[in-house]
């Protein structure tokens, strides 16, 4: 009995009246990480079965014209990318609204520091779902016989009046090609929406009423006729669109192998503006979470 009571079990635990060691941040990181996992993992399952049930239609559709391929938008992957971060952060902190927190204080870490850490752990579950999709979106292009693209411009190559019932050997396709450096623009895109929505879901109990009430307002603003105010957000010379995008929509010159020069819309990549976009974004977001997460300060 000597032996258990003086040896060493009993020196590995906390003496009565010590208060136990605090854990590593490290330690706290990898809980936090397998915590948001179990926790959102309906949600994580339902946007699985979407990206195998909502392609089927187009697989379908090309497995009856073989010959006719198709690509991905890479604008439409990337918008999706940035939904995913908008929304996350409510399946992260899903009925942990600031009322529910209270096991903050039993927790023997900072709070402040520990909310934190759940953020980053939600983002990095994030950024691996960004990375699913991209790839998904890629494969899919793929098994259609296309490629993740900027868009594509159709040029008939005989007047409509003399092919009533045109097919794609009528046309002439242009794919605009996708620069190496925009793979990354979803990733900041997401990680610039996961910030504004993570400090949504951090300070409200009901981040969706604020979602809502975003697109009730927009709703208001244009019946009034003063949506454009509200719309710089999106299609500003640093908006969303930009932020999403890396570009805006201009015309561009192209020409024919029958020699013709036509002018068709298409997304032009503007690095510069593109990251003073994002660098304005993250730090909005940075700075509105951080002010969220002073509540869960010690005093």
């Amino acid at each position: 009995m000597d032996t258990l009571v003086n040896g060493p079990l009993a020196d590995a635990a906390p003496r009565a009246g010590t208060a136990a060691p605090a854990p590593r941040w490290a330690g706290v990181a990898r809980e936090q990480l397998r915590a948001v996992a179990a926790g959102a993992r309906p949600e994580m399952t339902s946007g699985a079965a979407l990206l195998v049930l909502l392609p089927l239609p187009m697989l379908v559709e090309h497995a009856r014209t073989p010959g006719h391929a198709a690509d991905m938008h890479f604008a439409m992957v990337a918008l999706l990318c940035t939904l995913v971060g908008l929304f996350a952060p409510m399946a992260v902190w899903k009925g942990e609204g600031p009322a529910r927190r209270g096991y903050f204080w039993s927790l023997p870490v900072d709070r402040s520091r520990h909310a934190l850490v759940k953020v980053a752990a939600g983002w990095g579950w994030t950024m691996a779902a960004v990375g699913l999709l991209l790839l998904w979106g890629a494969l899919l292009a793929w098994m259609m016989g296309g490629e993740m693209t900027l868009g594509d411009t159709r040029v008939p190559l005989r007047p409509y009046s003399e092919v009533p019932r045109p097919t794609p050997a009528d046309f002439y396709v242009h794919r605009w090609p996708m620069e190496a450096w925009l793979w990354m623009v979803p990733f900041a895109a997401a990680t610039a929406a996961y910030l504004v929505g993570s400090a949504v879901a951090l300070a409200t109990e009901h981040p969706w009423r604020w979602y809502a009430g975003f697109v009730l307002c927009w709703a208001l603003l244009g019946m009034a006729g003063l949506r454009e105010e509200l719309a710089t957000l999106v299609n500003g010379r640093y908006g969303w669109g930009v932020m999403v995008t890396a570009g805006e929509w201009k015309q561009a010159a192209l020409r024919t192998p029958a020699g013709a020069t036509v002018f068709a819309g298409r997304f032009v990549p503007d690095p510069a503006r593109w990251s003073a976009t994002i660098a304005l974004w993250m730090a909005i977001g940075a700075a509105a979470l951080a002010f969220a997460a002073r509540r869960h300060q010690e005093r």
